[in-house]
């Protein structure tokens, strides 16, 4: 039997004891393609996001689908190439453009906030915080995730 600091070593250099990056990939992955399925939901006028306050009416269809499309490249990207800085940060500026733009436009909707926007936003926080992570952990997990998919 190992002794207690013998276990937590063995622990800690063991490729299976930290599941973290994985999770947070997993829950990224899902939370983008769940953001996406609210998007294409949004834009087949399932569910009702209010209307625009301005003259010229946004297209919500072509808005749903362009941003279902995004949200499925961040999620492919997610599972696919994790290790990759350059993914990594093309996931955090997107997800930053579209919780900023959502504030910011806030004042050209009627209402200004709405329960499906707000849930992509919490969402998208949800993508960028596992990434981040992802990010700042990046070259502590990447020899055993590459390793083991590659």
């Amino acid at each position: 039997a190992m002794s207690p600091t013998n276990q937590r070593t063995h622990a800690a250099t063991s490729p299976t004891a930290d599941r973290t990056p994985a999770i947070a990939r997993m829950v990224a992955a899902l939370a983008s393609l769940c953001a996406g399925a609210i998007y294409l939901l949004i834009g087949t006028n399932v569910v009702s996001v209010g209307r625009s306050t301005q003259e010229a009416t946004t297209d919500l269809f072509a808005f749903g689908a362009l941003m279902a499309i995004v949200s499925l490249a961040v999620a492919i990207a997610l599972w696919l190439v994790p290790w990759s800085r350059f993914a990594l940060i093309g996931v955090a500026i997107v997800e930053l453009v579209a919780l900023i733009g959502y504030v910011a436009a806030a004042g050209v909707r009627e209402p200004p906030f709405d329960l499906w926007g707000v849930l992509i936003k919490v969402l998208q926080a949800t993508v960028l915080v596992a990434t981040v992570y992802l990010f700042a952990e990046r070259d502590r997990w990447t020899n055993t995730v590459r390793g083991g998919a590659a």
